[in-house]
């Protein structure tokens, strides 16, 4: 598993969807599930971002009620459902090889422990890929991602990435704007 963890418009999202899309593409039969807490916000990032970047000619079937498409690769297909993690109990039984979860400060432990079990597709290899905003002291992400806590999951690799790295590509008005924040808002924001 790995989190990135990172500021606000540092390219945590099109870094997740990233292999996603090449695991599509690349792997014939590979089942993934992109989430965030909320659909709607899931809607207005993830899912917009992704089809920004894939070009509608690779997409060869869709369910738009269920949120579930299929990518044409090389060699075959692969499918991508985006789901709201509020409640992980509606995926009943469903086996993903890559689970890519946008926010991940955002969910609760009782969905991420769900999910992990939930990763485990057969014939591809397995991972889970979050992303978000650094979560409040005491968070769960916090706890299982601090080789210091009793809570530490080694199966968790963090990444940190600051705004900073993806500083050449926002306008100057949203960095004045990032930099007069206050300190505590600075660790989260930036």
């Amino acid at each position: 598993m790995l989190y990135v963890e990172h500021g606000v418009r540092s390219g945590g999202t099109r870094g997740v969807l990233a292999p996603v899309v090449e695991m599509l593409l690349e792997s014939p039969g590979i089942r993934i599930l992109d989430g965030r807490k909320d659909f709607n916000d899931l809607r207005l990032s993830a899912m917009e971002t992704f089809f920004e970047v894939v070009p509608d000619e690779l997409i060869v079937d869709r369910d738009i009620q269920e949120h579930s498409y299929n990518l044409q690769g090389p060699d075959g297909q692969g499918k991508l459902f985006f789901r709201e993690l509020k409640d992980v109990s509606g995926l009943g039984s469903q086996e993903f090889a890559v689970i890519a979860v946008h926010e991940a400060h955002e969910i609760s432990l009782h969905a991420y422990r769900p999910l992990k079990i939930r990763c485990s597709q057969k014939n591809h290899p397995n991972m889970i890929l979050m992303e978000g905003n650094p979560p409040s002291e005491g968070h769960w992400l916090t706890r299982l991602t601090d080789p210091r806590s009793e809570d530490h999951d080694t199966d968790i690799t963090r990444w940190k990435l600051t705004t900073y790295e993806n500083w050449k590509n926002l306008t100057e008005e949203y960095k004045k704007s990032l930099e007069s924040m206050p300190s505590s808002w600075r660790r989260r924001y930036l």
